[in-house]
């Protein structure tokens, strides 16, 4: 197998997914990827997971949102009230990036920030009632949008794979 840059790597990434140029047949393995990439597991769990995202985008973008907001969204209402700083260390996320979400979902008046009772110095960021009925409408959509991602596989294989991904996530968290 290629070394393959990092570079260049993201560079297939990229035109992969704006549709520009594309590879020719001449440069695919037998899976229709780049052979350089076949055996190479973080190209296809990264595009995997590229392409689950694409999919899960088609029922968050029409409301100006991502997977990643309708993930926080879920965050809040499973635990409550959560000061911003909590939320970026349980997601291990840039504080930064956490709070432009945040600024983005209150906009949309889907949450709001009030005072951290337990500390005036903080806020603590809340589901509104918008934000819970998006989430009640939105929930079984992206329910149904995975499944149908993960249709290739039988219910067996979904299984396995979603406990080896589970495994490694807490090996790696």
């Amino acid at each position: 197998m290629q070394n393959v840059s990092i570079a260049e790597y993201l560079t297939y990434c990229v035109f992969s997914l704006t549709g520009k140029p594309s590879i020719s047949e001449s440069a695919t393995g037998t899976l229709g990827l780049p052979s350089e990439f076949e055996d190479y597991l973080a190209f296809s769990l990264i595009k995997t997971t590229l392409f689950l995202i694409e999919r899960l985008s088609q029922v968050t973008a029409p409301d100006g949102l991502t997977p990643r907001h309708f993930g926080l969204l879920r965050l809040l209402h499973n635990r409550g009230p959560m000061r911003q700083t909590d939320i970026a260390e349980l997601l291990r996320g840039d504080r930064t990036t956490v709070m432009q979400f945040i600024d983005h979902l209150e906009r949309l008046d889907m949450v709001v920030r009030e005072r951290d009772p337990d500390d005036r110095r903080a806020n603590a960021v809340t589901l509104t009632a918008k934000g819970r009925n998006y989430l009640e409408t939105n929930m079984p959509r992206m329910a149904l949008a995975e499944d149908e991602f993960l249709e290739p596989l039988s219910p067996s294989e979904r299984k396995r794979l979603k406990s080896l991904v589970k495994k490694l996530l807490v090996a790696h968290w």
